[in-house]
Parts: structure tokens; sequence; C-alpha cells
């Protein structure tokens, strides 16, 4: 298994692939790796549409729940800029 460092993957966000993923992403991590604002990524965690596991006062994402999240679609439809909590909600909906 090809791993990068978590500093390859910040500098090369649109070259990184699944594979390069490290097991847990931050949230910085992710919101590069989807394409999405880092603001939009919080709160699409803060609503459930991306799981994560909070450690004290860390957020993480795990590779496979958000490869999995991805191969369902239930990301489909993002824009590129999500700008309004209202626009989140819409585009992020809460996982039930």
């Amino acid at each position: 298994m090809n791993t990068t460092t978590t500093e390859e993957l910040r500098g090369t966000p649109a070259q990184a692939s699944a594979g390069d993923l490290p097991p847990v992403l931050t949230v910085e991590e992710c919101a590069r790796f989807l394409r999405i604002g880092r603001t939009a990524c919080y709160e699409a965690v803060r609503l459930g549409s991306i799981p994560s596991i909070r450690l004290g006062r860390l957020l993480r994402i795990p590779r496979e729940a958000l490869l999995t999240l991805l191969a369902t679609g239930e990301l489909q439809n993002k824009p590129a800029d999500v700008t309004s909590a209202a626009e989140i909600k819409r585009v992020f909906p809460p996982a039930r």
C-alpha cells in the first residue's frame, strides 16, 4: 500500500488518491480531498453528514468511513462554494 505523508497530501490535494490517504484525516485534509472549504467541511461534520471521531478536542475522519460515504453517493451535487448554513444543510443532509 502506497501512503504519503500528511505534508505531501496537504501540498497536492488534486493529486491525492484514496490509497494515498492516511487511516484518519484531519478536517483540513478531508476538505482538501473533497475539494470543499474547511468551514463547509467542519459544518458537514457538525451536522453528521461526514462521519467523524472526536478525541478530546480533536476531530478525525476515518478514511474508510469517508470512502464508504463517497461510494454511496451521499456527497453528490455539492457546490464548489457553500456559504450559508442553510445551503450546507441542503447539500449535506444529516446522516440518519
